[in-house]
């Protein structure tokens, strides 16, 4: 703690319960992230959505998502961000391997 260290710009942590509006689609909440940060195309956050199994086109409030459902929503927004990552199984509690690169 205290001594300088370089930011990593490409590199982001997703937390066992990523926070998002949870009266609002998962494609709703990405669009909502994306237009704080930047700039992304429709088509790349439909794509970020299809790339972990879910639906861009589902309605369903995102408040009613699985802890599992939003840990891909999550992993989505990273994807969509282009960040570079690695989950292991474990963070994943069990369910399918993902490995960003």
């Amino acid at each position: 703690m205290g001594k300088d260290f370089k930011y990593l710009q490409d590199c982001g942590f997703l937390i066992e319960r990523p926070g998002f509006l949870d009266n609002e689609s998962g494609y709703r909440n990405l669009k909502y992230l994306a237009a704080v940060n930047h700039k992304i195309s429709q088509e790349k956050i439909r794509e970020s959505i299809r790339q972990v199994g879910l639906d861009p086109t589902e309605k369903k409030p995102v408040g009613k998502y699985s802890l599992g459902m939003r840990q891909r929503l999550g992993t989505a927004f990273a994807i969509e961000k282009g960040w570079q990552a690695n989950f292991s199984c474990k963070s994943l509690q069990g369910r399918r391997c993902l490995s960003l690169r």
